[in-house]
Order: structure tokens, then C-alpha cells, then sequence
């Protein structure tokens, strides 16, 4: 069974519904695809370097975050932590807000 975290989730701070993961010591890789080049008489120059789809390894949650304000929430950056603290959320009851220095 799959719950939309959509459905679950409500910002205290924006109002907003969706969350992001924010992660520490991730390693990108990202294929570099396309150089724009201006050539002008004398020599040429990059200006817009395009980039492929990234893909990721390693790294360590740090805490989850309203995706449009920012606003951390007050759980452990596990999976069974978030799903208790958004279940919480759901029944009409209000997890405690993050301190003023965990916001973006």
C-alpha cells in the first residue's frame, strides 16, 4: 500500500504539500552533454555548458523540508520517523514547529 504524502502533509509555516529529502556527502555524477560556443574572430568562447539527467551515490539524510518554504520538520531522518510524524499530522494534530534556526 502506497499513502501519498500529499494527502498527509500540510505546511504550519506556507500551507504547502509536498516535501523534500535534503541530503549531506552525495557524490553526482551528471554527463556532460552539449557546449554552446560563441566564436567571434579571434578565438572561441563556452558559454553554456548542458548537462544529462544526474545520478547519485552515498550521502546521509539530514532532516526533510517543506518544498516550498523550507520549513524543517521535527522528526528523525528515517523513514518510520517520517511516516509517525506525518500519521501525527493527519489526525488533525500538530507536530511540533522546527526552531527559527532550522528553516532555510
Amino acid at each position: 500500500m502506497y499513502v501519498k504524502v500529499e494527502e498527509m502533509f500540510t505546511c504550519p509555516r506556507c500551507g504547502g504539500h509536498r516535501l523534500e529529502e535534503v541530503m549531506h556527502s552525495v557524490i553526482q555524477f551528471s554527463p556532460v552533454l552539449d557546449i554552446e560556443v560563441e566564436d567571434t574572430d579571434e578565438e572561441s568562447e563556452a558559454h553554456i555548458v548542458e548537462y544529462g539527467n544526474a545520478t547519485f551515490d552515498g550521502g546521509v539524510v539530514s532532516h526533510y523540508q517543506c518544498l516550498g518554504c523550507g520549513e524543517t520538520l521535527e522528526c528523525e531522518p528515517n523513514d518510520q520517523s517520517l511516516y509517525e510524524y506525518l500519521k501525527t499530522m493527519q489526525k488533525g494534530q500538530s507536530p511540533k514547529p522546527a526552531s527559527e534556526e532550522n528553516r532555510r
